[in-house]
């Protein structure tokens, strides 16, 4: 099926990013080039396979992108190893791509910074951003990184897509005194930052687990036109379509999209290719979603361009209407309007387990749904799950420590904030650390035996083993 005219001019866009958006009109497209090497992601969402009905219509963004500074393009860094990159602050200065050298748009701040135990965080101009960092010589691997999921303008939005989806290249570093220079994709995009002061200057973005409230609720204005629509707690959807622009289009791609309400006022679940999560309120029929954050892996450009406005449209007032098995959201009035189906996870939990509370846990195999594949853990890890007998629950995730809260209704289980110690591991240990933590945060049900729990999340299952 041949793609939406907005389908693939929103591709173009998101493959370019940083470089379309810091200039004033876009160039002429370039011909077709291979995709960036993409880094692991912090998780791995579960993805339908089955061939959607129709294209994505998606929004025409509505504002001009601002019109940039043009600097001289920076010399390439030299051959020269680089230094230690441990607590040091940066400030992107210009980005050159496809022949130009460009600063980010006027009045954004797009940052760096690096810490001693492996971890990096900044801005990307709208969100704030972390994750870990290897550096080997002069070679810089970064990734997975989580991000804030806060809405802004489109140009500046699709300028921090754009950057943050290339800083999880792999990277060749110079560092000078007062320049730090990061080339990618075999030297087809140089990144220029200038020191920002002192490291941890950067803000850190938001733990998934942490998500502030939305910063405002919606007022109730309108009586629910089903009404049956003012209980969300504990039900889980699935996205059929999305009424915009006269089309009601279903996700392109392949893909599941889902939104799971939490007894809790949380909402988690899948976008497509990153999982998300956040608080809600509902009000009568007017629902507020956010302040939203996200994992950041990177899919093809059709799917990121469907997840990004799914996510921005998500953080709009919503007003809502449930009839049965049938979920729909309004926002702008009837400009956009999301269709969902749900989802029923008929686990049946047997009477004779007397449930999660004082049972502990020791992770065995973490199991892929979209590609029906099993992994065991990583040679000498452990992960464990102890729930508490007081609605807390601790355990180990493979490098560091983990403590929260919990919530059971019935087969339904919901995960509390998380946090844990922040030691730093091997990449390949802290990658399957973030994949666990990501999955349990986004837990919507549970299956219990004597010996065995089985734990369902949007992208799979976790399973355990009693602990010894």
């Amino acid at each position: 099926m041949k793609k939406s005219r907005w389908s693939m001019w929103m591709s173009l866009l998101v493959s370019l990013g940083l470089v379309l958006a810091a200039c004033g009109a876009p160039p002429a497209p370039p011909p077709p080039t291979a995709a960036p090497e993409q880094m692991t992601p912090a998780a791995t969402p579960g993805q339908d396979q089955a061939t959607p009905t129709l294209p994505p219509t998606l929004p025409m963004p509505t504002a001009a992108p601002a019109q940039a500074e043009v600097t001289q393009a920076p010399p390439a860094p030299s051959s020269a190893t680089s230094t230690g990159l441990a607590n040091t602050s940066w400030k992107l200065a210009t980005v050159e791509a496809l022949g130009t050298s460009n600063a980010p748009l006027s009045g954004t701040e797009i940052t760096l910074a690096f810490s001693a135990d492996g971890q990096v965080s900044g801005s990307g101009s709208c969100n704030n951003y972390n994750g870990s960092y290897q550096l080997e010589g002069n070679q810089l691997t970064l990734g997975p990184l989580v991000t804030t999921q806060k809405v802004c303008e489109d140009p500046v939005m699709l300028q921090e897509q754009g950057y943050l989806t290339m800083l999880q290249t792999p990277a060749t570093v110079n560092q000078q005194s007062e320049r730090l220079t990061l080339t990618l994709d075999g030297g087809k995009t140089v990144f220029t930052y200038t020191p920002a002061g002192a490291a941890g200057a950067a803000p850190t973005a938001a733990a998934p687990t942490t998500a502030a409230p939305a910063s405002g609720t919606p007022s109730a204005t309108a009586t629910p036109s089903a009404a049956s629509s003012s209980k969300l707690a504990n039900t889980n959807w699935k996205l059929t379509s999305v009424d915009a622009f006269g089309a009601s289009n279903a996700p392109v791609g392949g893909v599941e999209i889902t939104l799971n309400f939490g007894a809790d006022n949380t909402v988690n679940g899948s976008a497509g290719c990153n999982n998300y999560n956040g608080p809600y309120q509902l009000s009568g029929d007017q629902l507020a979603i956010g302040s939203l954050v996200a994992t950041m892996k990177a899919c093809p450009n059709e799917i990121m361009g469907q997840e990004s406005f799914y996510l921005a449209t998500l953080q709009k007032p919503a007003q809502v209407t449930r009839s049965d098995n049938r979920l729909t959201l309004t926002f702008d009035d009837g400009k956009e309007v999301f269709n969902y189906e749900l989802v029923t996870t008929a686990v049946a939990v047997p009477a004779s387990v007397a449930g999660l509370p004082g049972t502990k846990w020791d992770l065995r195999n973490l199991v892929d749904a979209a590609n029906q594949s099993k992994s065991s853990l990583l040679a000498n890890t452990q992960i464990t799950l102890i729930f508490g007998t007081d609605g807390s629950l601790s355990g180990k995730d493979g490098c560091n420590q983990y403590s929260g809260t919990y919530q059971v209704n019935g087969n339904q289980l919901t995960f509390g904030p998380l946090i844990a110690t922040e030691m730093a591991c091997s990449p390949e240990i802290m990658q399957q650390e973030a994949t666990y933590m990501i999955a349990l945060q986004s837990a919507t049900s549970f299956e219990q035996t004597a010996q065995q729990l089985t734990i369902t999340h949007p992208a799979g299952r976790l399973e355990y083993a009693v602990l010894p």
